[in-house]
């Protein structure tokens, strides 16, 4: 429905946060956690080639630097 001339509109509505709690139990199970983090890793895999790379990883929510692959020696 179309709003009325100086009407505004509603703010956005933001997406409701992920709950990895997929029964609801009040605590979260290695498959529920495995489920969430897949989920979550073919949402940021806009291009579809099983990996997360430049604007990719961009996107991941609570972002920080992902150490250089040799960082873990």
């Amino acid at each position: 429905a179309a709003q009325a001339a100086g009407a505004q509109e509603p703010p956005p509505r933001h997406r409701p946060r992920h709950n990895p709690d997929a029964d609801g139990d009040g605590r979260i199970t290695r498959a529920e956690f495995e489920a969430s983090h897949a989920a979550l890793f073919d949402r940021l895999d806009s291009n579809d080639d099983g990996a997360l790379a430049g604007e990719e990883l961009d996107r991941r929510p609570h972002r920080r630097p992902c150490p250089p692959p040799d960082a873990a020696d």
